[in-house]
Order: C-alpha cells, then sequence, then structure tokens
C-alpha cells in the first residue's frame, strides 16, 4: 500500500473514530457528563497531538511523531497552567517543548527503526529536560536544589566539554 494511500485510510479511520465518539456523547447521557469534563481547550490541544502521533503510527510515518508530540506537551503544559498552576511557569516550561520533540523524535526512530534519529531524540529531550529544572530552579519553580542549583550548570558544561572533546 503507497503511502498516499496509508494516509487517506488512516485520516478516514480517524474521523469515523472522531464521529462514533460524538454520537456515543450525544445517545449516553452519562458520556455527555465526562465529555464536557474533558472538553477544556487544553484537552483539545492534548487531543490534536495525540491524533497526529496515531495518524503517524497508522501510516508508519514516523515524521508525524515530532509534531504530534510537541502539540501534546504545550497542551499538557497549557493543563498544568489552566489548572491553577504556577503562571509564571511559562518563563520556564517552555523547555519542556524541546523535550516533546525529542519524545517525538525518540517514537519516530523507533517507528521507522533510526537508531540515529533515537539517538538524537534523547539528546534532545535530555537538554530540554536539564534546561526546564535549571530554569525553574533559577526562576523558583523548584526549590529541591536550593542555593545549589548552579551546581547543575557547571556538570552541564563539563558534560558538553567531555562529550566535545571525546568525539576528536
Amino acid at each position: 500500500m503507497e503511502s498516499k494511500q496509508r494516509s487517506g485510510l488512516a485520516f478516514g479511520i480517524i474521523v469515523l473514530l472522531i464521529g462514533v465518539y460524538l454520537l456515543a456523547v450525544q445517545l449516553v447521557p452519562s458520556l455527555r457528563v465526562w465529555a464536557q469534563q474533558l472538553s477544556t481547550w487544553p484537552m483539545i490541544v492534548i487531543g490534536a497531538g495525540i491524533l497526529l502521533m496515531l495518524m503517524s503510527t497508522i501510516t508508519r510515518d514516523g515524521d508525524l511523531m515530532v509534531p504530534g508530540s510537541v502539540v501534546a506537551t504545550v497542551g499538557g503544559i497549557l493543563l498544568v497552567n489552566a489548572s491553577g498552576g504556577n503562571q509564571l511557569s511559562w518563563s520556564y516550561a517552555w523547555a519542556l517543548i524541546p523535550a516533546g520533540a525529542g519524545v517525538g523524535e525518540i517514537l519516530g526512530g523507533l517507528l521507522n527503526h533510526q537508531r540515529d534519529r533515537i539517538r538524537q531524540g534523547l539528546n534532545t529531550l535530555s537538554t530540554g529536560l536539564v534546561l526546564f529544572v535549571i530554569f525553574a530552579s533559577f526562576f523558583g519553580g523548584l526549590t529541591w536544589l536550593g542555593p545549589y542549583w548552579p551546581v547543575l550548570v557547571i556538570f552541564v558544561g563539563l558534560w558538553l566539554l567531555v562529550r566535545a572533546l571525546w568525539r576528536k
């Protein structure tokens, strides 16, 4: 089956599933209450990301995993902020977006059996998580490092130096 045909098939399946869900919500009152609780705009953003990732899986096109993962990550950040989280968290939560891209790279690499892509995804994921911890510590979102959060920056610098020297 060629790529265009798989894409059309995947899109048809997803639209069919959305239609079945919407019909079930209309016909079953208990589902309607549940759906209203889940139909906040952050959950819609997360759902769009999951749909992209589902489309990627069905079509066996790992390239859709990255945008799907990024959209789902942004939706998760919006969900935390909408549920009464710290609005200042955007000063450090942005670092989770590249981490989400790293997750997408890993999933796309696993889907298409590409080891280099998995390795690149792990690097992107770890960079995003380290940036998140550093900025969250600096802006007061994480207090468990206390005044010692610069030690993490030192370790990252040392790791980058060793990695640069190791490659030569």
